[in-house]
């Protein structure tokens, strides 16, 4: 389970109150000021997209059916890359699941069906349901070459790519050029891929040396080729974007000299973070029987479930130097129910070392990635008695933790 944020609030307690109080009897009237200071350590967070399997690679002069990779599970994405003679190729047997062709998709060139150098990169996704099986394509006409990749931690809802590009290069040679984007989220995996004319041959070593300066660990997921119809080559490789920005063009050298289709898909990630919190002022406590309390309300950003933790340990008890301490309570409400609404139920005033100690569920609800969350202290004496004067401090923890879907 993934930790994705941490909030801080120190809060500090003066206590003014007569000479009675330092000789343990009741005064007849005790002033508590209590000042809160809120702190918060608050930075956009996310999940890393990972590269979680490819399937068997399929190739024919009729039409394919490529296999789901192994290991997936359900949410993951899953993007098919075909490679034609410059020609349509569609899912004519979606076989339980739902695939969309990407947006910039395809990218072709040359004479459809008959160039020697023609080819075309068409892709499709899908969102993984956990029952779905292999698609089955339809047949273009000369050939079709095709392998799907699946990745993990991928946002939820809606489509899984931040941005895309596409191009196609027109001259005959041995290097590739696949047009980047710029990305506008953190942290999104780049998916590189490239279609070629030729090679006429069955290898896996036609592509190597894939470059691209702004981005990290850039791999190389697959490298086929087929001898079906006029052949062709087909290759994938990831890199990753850690900040948002223009990601430029990946380079690749090709084996054999052909005209390409090129594309490039951000794959956004699951996303989580949270505003700052202002700080929380407490009122005067005039009494041994008043109670203080007070608030503060930040918006948590979240494209899935989560659940938020708290600190139960004597730090989040408000206690003061030489061991005297206060009831401390505290309580969560959310602005949604987690129905129709992304939220939770409300976890009412609970005492510090039992708050949250069942984490508070955060249900997200599709369309809906930001909650407001509210957290609530209350302090007081311990029934029947006047603590001690003096200033009283506490620190509580309360932790948010990815959940998934």
């Amino acid at each position: 389970m993934l930790v994705f944020a941490a909030l801080v609030f120190l809060f500090g307690l003066h206590f003014y109150a007569s000479a009675a109080a330092s000789r343990k009897i009741f005064p007849r009237r005790l002033i508590l000021c209590v000042i809160v200071l809120l702190m918060v350590f608050v930075r956009p967070l996310s999940a890393a997209v990972e590269f979680v399997a490819a399937g068997t690679v399929a190739s024919d002069a009729a039409a394919i059916t490529p296999a789901l990779p192994s290991g997936i599970a359900t949410g993951d994405i899953l993007l098919l890359f075909l490679e034609t003679t410059n020609q349509a190729i569609s899912i004519a047997n979606q076989n339980g699941g739902t695939w969309t062709e990407v947006t910039g998709s395809p990218q072709g060139t040359g004479t459809a069906g008959t160039g020697t150098y023609a080819t075309r990169l068409t892709v499709f996704w899908s969102r993984y349901n956990g029952t779905q099986g292999n698609p089955t394509t339809s047949d273009s006409g000369n050939h079709q070459l095709g392998r799907m990749v699946a990745f993990r931690g991928v946002v939820t809802s809606g489509n899984p790519w931040d941005v895309t590009a596409g191009g196609v290069d027109t001259v005959v040679d041995t290097s590739g050029s696949i047009p980047g984007a710029t990305t506008t989220v953190a942290n999104t995996l780049i998916v590189a891929a490239i279609a070629s004319g030729l090679p006429d041959a069955d290898i896996t070593t036609n592509y190597s040396a894939w470059t691209n300066g702004n981005l990290t660990n850039v791999t190389e997921l697959t490298d086929d080729t087929t001898t079906a119809g006029n052949g062709g080559g087909l290759r994938i490789a990831t890199g990753e974007k850690a900040t948002a920005g223009a990601y430029g063009n990946t380079t690749v050298t090709i084996g054999t000299a052909a005209r390409n289709g090129m594309m490039s898909i951000a794959l956004k990630p699951e996303v989580m973070y949270w505003d700052n919190f202002s700080t929380i002022a407490l009122g005067n406590i005039g009494s041994r029987t008043q109670v203080s309390e007070g608030s503060s309300q930040i918006t948590l950003y979240t494209t899935g479930n989560a659940e938020i933790s708290a600190d139960n340990t004597a730090t989040a008890r408000l206690t003061k130097a030489g061991g005297a301490n206060l009831y401390t309570e505290y309580k969560l409400q959310f602005d949604g129910d987690g129905v129709s609404q992304t939220g939770g139920s409300t976890v009412d005033f609970t005492s510090y070392d039992s708050f949250l100690s069942s984490p508070a569920a955060v249900t997200h609800i599709t369309g809906d990635d930001a909650v407001q969350v509210t957290l609530y202290v209350r302090a007081s004496n311990y029934a029947n008695e006047v603590a001690d004067a003096g200033t009283y401090n506490a620190t509580q923890t309360l932790t948010v933790h990815w959940v998934g879907p």
